[in-house]
């Protein structure tokens, strides 16, 4: 009965050291969300071998995505050009996956039969894609069939005028 009574006790106090642990950790970490400009706003969730964004909006979970993986504080961390398809066809979008890494060595982003989101065009922005050297200087790959106002008008003008934006406001702070 003791020996039952003294793990009980351990394993009490274990737990208890366990939770104070964690509930620091989790205070450390929402501090340094508040201090780092490129953290992700919303919630997500890390286990040892995931990250699960926390949203049910594809257009949303592509910009975190996004957020989480291509910082661009530096050229070193800029992505060479960003995949954009529609939002309504998730077999593209999968396929799309296949060209992250080169030689776009950038994310994939999501427009939809309106346009370029509001959401998709901010990230474009913040993203600044440099171009792929491998393709041409490309900043921006459509992947699979998009409406066609947004080939014609949205994605270029917009793309256009983002890129642009971004690039007048590094030469200033320069």
């Amino acid at each position: 009965m003791k020996k039952v009574l003294i793990m009980a006790s351990l394993t009490l106090l274990l737990g208890a050291v366990v939770s104070g642990c964690q509930i620091r950790n989790k205070a450390a970490d929402t501090a340094s969300e508040q201090t780092n400009s490129s953290s992700v706003a919303v919630p997500w969730v890390g286990t040892k071998n995931t990250i699960r964004i926390n949203t049910s909006d594809p257009v949303e979970a592509a910009v975190l995505v996004s957020r989480t993986l291509w910082t661009a504080v530096t050229e070193n961390n800029r992505p060479a050009s960003v995949v954009l398809t529609d939002v309504s066809n998730w077999q593209i979008g999968a396929v799309s996956t296949d060209l992250i890494h080169h030689p776009s060595n950038g994310p994939v982003l999501f427009v939809d039969k309106d346009g370029v989101p509001a959401a998709t065009l901010e990230e474009l922005k913040r993203l600044n894609p440099i171009g792929a050297e491998g393709n041409g200087g490309i900043q921006a790959v459509i992947v699979g069939p998009v409406a066609s106002n947004v080939e014609k008008s949205d994605i270029r003008e917009n793309l256009y005028n983002a890129l642009n934006d971004a690039k007048e406001k590094e030469f200033n702070e320069q």
